[in-house]
């Protein structure tokens, strides 16, 4: 997955008209909220990537999401 892909995917996730990068920060986003929380999990597991909500609520920013799928 690209980095454009991935932003793109996670701006759907987020549905958004928001421009999302990797500095965004999570908490600064309108969107990110409990239902996007589990979505973005939901999102993860689907691509073998092991994650808990308890641990992707410790996340700051969208980069260390894309750090998960490889993407820096």
């Amino acid at each position: 997955m690209t980095k454009e892909d991935f932003l793109s995917k996670f701006t759907d996730i987020l549905q958004t008209e928001e421009t999302i990068t990797l500095d965004s920060v999570l908490e600064d986003l309108d969107d990110w909220d409990s239902l996007t929380t589990m979505a973005t999990v939901s999102w993860m597991l689907e691509n073998d990537i092991q994650i808990t909500v308890k641990e992707i609520a410790g996340y700051k920013t969208v980069a260390e999401i894309a750090a998960r799928f490889g993407i820096k």
